[in-house]
């Protein structure tokens, strides 16, 4: 317990999707037991894994788990405690936490059936009762998204302070809508969350500050975190050479439409076009993931790399090293067919050189999904697709 400020998540400390989920919630919670979080609301990408494994880890490292309308069946009662009060500086604080009432949440669940939500605004209203003679300040923490958190709060009355978590792509400033203060939890780890609130003599908030700012340079590396960094890159690194052992048979090659010719096939004819290639981000998009063999993560493959576990695309470094990087052919298309169409001479191929053209030209279609496939509002935040567009057009 911390003397003057309290330390909460509101939601999606983990990231949905990918093999290395399990592993990075394990590091991120040890980190968190280190920090001494005094709340951490359960959000949707966090149920990925099964609630199971939260409960393990709730166990494991004491993580104080909480959530409001998230429910069990087979006990008809809240999966974990719905709210906790904390006493700061002689304060009672209530934190509470919901999440979004979408049956599709539970569907990417492992034990989705055994799991069910009650409605956010229900819980909320039956919680704030509870606590309202009972405690000082409540805090609610809301895995909702912002805009859908400043709705909630317009219908839930008698909440000092709201956390709004899930899809925080965009910096949020603190502001006030009512009675409440609403603040966006920030995105990724990228920046310090820090609100400073000021308490008249009756305990009520009279003001508050919104300090956060960015994790860069300018913060002081904690040694031991950065003992758990490296462990934790250890981990991985350890995880993607069995991946890589465990799948050294290079798939089936089919010289078919789905076929990658590769890069160096295209500088062939278009030396000028592979030449501004390899001055884009593109040309090393592979290099920013890795360091000789010690990838940092394998789950960055599919936009790091070409054609990524399709046809020949890449695989691992052991069968397949020629299709790292992002290379024409995962913005342009597989190449195969075109390379074909260029090696046809004679009057009897006419006829299946028109026929493989018009593929061809389907193949080569580019338009501003080919790029947020991988450049998404969570990962490139500032992307822009006619400015990027620019910049590698040749």
């Amino acid at each position: 317990m911390h003397s003057n400020y309290l330390i909460i998540d509101a939601g999606d400390f983990l990231r949905r999707g990918g093999k290395s989920m399990a592993i990075d919630g394990e590091f991120i919670l040890r980190g968190f037991s280190k920090i001494g979080y005094d709340a951490i609301n359960i959000g949707e990408n966090d149920l990925s894994l099964g609630y199971n494994y939260l409960i393990d880890l709730q166990r494991k490292f004491e993580i104080p788990f909480i959530s409001a309308n998230l429910y069990r069946r087979d006990k008809n009662e809240a999966l974990f405690q719905p709210y906790t009060i904390k006493d700061l500086l002689g304060l009672r604080v209530a934190i509470f936490g919901v999440l979004r009432n979408d049956p599709t949440i539970l569907r990417s669940c492992e034990n989705d059936q055994e799991l069910y939500i009650i409605d956010p605004v229900i819980a909320s209203k039956k919680i704030v009762k509870d606590l309202s003679d009972r405690c000082d300040l409540i805090i609610a923490l809301t895995n909702l998204g912002y805009e859908n958190s400043m709705e909630f709060v317009k219908q839930v009355d008698g909440i000092d302070l709201l956390i709004s978590s899930h899809n925080a792509f965009r910096e949020k400033q603190a502001i006030k809508i009512n009675e409440t203060i609403i603040a966006q939890s920030k995105y990724q780890g990228q920046n310090i969350g820090d609100l400073l609130l000021y308490l008249d003599k009756n305990n009520d908030i009279n003001n508050f500050e919104d300090l956060s700012r960015p994790l860069n340079e300018t913060i002081i590396d904690d040694p031991k975190f950065n003992d758990l960094l490296s462990e934790y890159r250890q981990k991985i690194a350890s995880e993607n050479k069995n991946d890589n052992n465990r799948n050294t048979s290079a798939p089936p090659v089919t010289k078919s439409i789905g076929y990658y010719v590769g890069s160096k096939t295209c500088q062939a004819c278009h030396a000028e076009q592979y030449l501004h290639w390899t001055k884009t981000k593109h040309a090393t998009a592979f290099d920013s993931i890795s360091s000789g063999n010690d990838i940092k993560d394998r789950e960055c493959y599919p936009c790091h790399t070409t054609g990524f576990l399709t046809s020949n695309g890449f695989r691992n470094l052991q069968t397949t090293p020629d299709m790292i990087q992002v290379q024409c052919e995962e913005c342009h298309g597989t190449r195969f067919t075109h390379v074909r169409i260029h090696t046809f001479t004679s009057e009897k191929t006419r006829s299946a050189k028109a026929s493989l053209q018009q593929l061809d030209n389907q193949n080569d279609t580019i338009n501003a999904a080919t790029c947020t496939r991988c450049h998404t509002e969570e990962r490139d935040r500032d992307f822009d697709y006619q400015t990027a567009l620019k910049q590698v057009s040749h």
